[in-house]
């Protein structure tokens, strides 16, 4: 296939499956708080094997959805004309939601086609896991850095970290109107989280 079709597939693909899920962008670079919206701003930073993943996240206070495509998620792909914040293999990605409770339930690897990735096949963890987090209403939470690694036998483990030093420091440099006085640390719940892997 060339680089063309292959291009081609994968833009379909991923039109086919953001019909059906909700994929949260990361905010947009002039991103200011809304006092009274109900929302806040959550900052997380990703390090992973792959250039390309997608998170899934969901609302603690709603019913656990089935493993579907109807999932909230965000994405380390370049697809929504968002730039991303990359250095070395992390990914800044602060978005905003209603204030709640949330957790991190599942990730899942490049797709059959993806240019950027490493294996021809689709990674994601076994069994749903649950890592915590709040966003707050009118402030700018920073959660952590999520660390994926491969084990050997087919496991991952994921590291919950703190690295608001680099993390804080990058989303201000890009993020003009957020000021480092206005940004409040809460860690990720559950430190690390081992699991069994499809790959």
């Amino acid at each position: 296939m060339n680089h063309y079709r292959r291009t081609l597939c994968l833009f379909i693909g991923c039109v086919l499956v953001m019909s059906q899920a909700c994929v949260t962008p990361p905010t947009t670079r002039n991103y200011q708080l809304r006092p009274g919206s109900g929302k806040g701003l959550v900052v997380v930073s990703l390090s992973q094997p792959y250039d390309e993943m997608n998170w899934m996240y969901r609302n603690l206070a709603d019913a656990k959805p089935s493993r579907d495509y109807n999932d909230n998620f965000i994405t380390t792909a370049d697809l929504l004309g968002h730039p991303l914040v990359r250095y070395g293999d992390t990914t800044l990605h602060p978005f905003e939601l209603q204030a709640g409770e949330y957790e991190f339930f599942r990730w899942a690897g490049p797709e059959v086609g993806s240019p950027r990735a490493p294996v021809a096949f689709y990674d994601a963890p076994v069994g749903d896991f649950s890592i915590k987090f709040r966003c707050i209403a009118d402030q700018v939470t920073y959660i952590g850095n999520l660390q994926l690694e491969f084990t050997s036998d087919g496991k991952f483990a994921l590291r919950v970290r703190d690295m608001q030093e680099t993390d804080i420091a990058e989303l201000i440099k890009a993020y003009k109107n957020i000021r480092p006085g206005t940004i409040r640390a809460e860690l990720m719940q559950r430190p690390v989280w081992v699991g069994s892997a499809v790959r």
